[in-house]
């Protein structure tokens, strides 16, 4: 969703992105995800995606990877900022 959405520079470089997300694992949103998304509202305001992302992860026990770590902040889950 996220990464999809923003613009690329290419069609090459935006096949090479998709290509790789192929790699990943697709978690749907169940029940426990779902309100996880409305504990984290409660907590913070954050966009739809960015809150689904986040309650997977939570739900999941995973790490959440993001340049925008601060849009995560004050939820409980565990962050990586590859470029820091």
């Amino acid at each position: 969703m996220e990464v999809l959405s923003f613009p690329f520079d290419s069609i090459k470089q935006e096949n090479e992105v998709q290509k790789l997300l192929e790699q990943f694992k697709i978690y749907d949103i169940d029940k426990f995800i779902s309100k996880q998304v409305i504990k984290n509202r409660k907590l913070k305001k954050i966009k739809i995606s960015d809150n689904i992302i986040a309650s997977t992860a939570q739900i999941n026990n995973l790490i959440l990877v993001s340049r925008n770590i601060k849009d995560f902040t004050n939820l409980d889950v565990n962050l990586l900022n590859p470029f820091d």
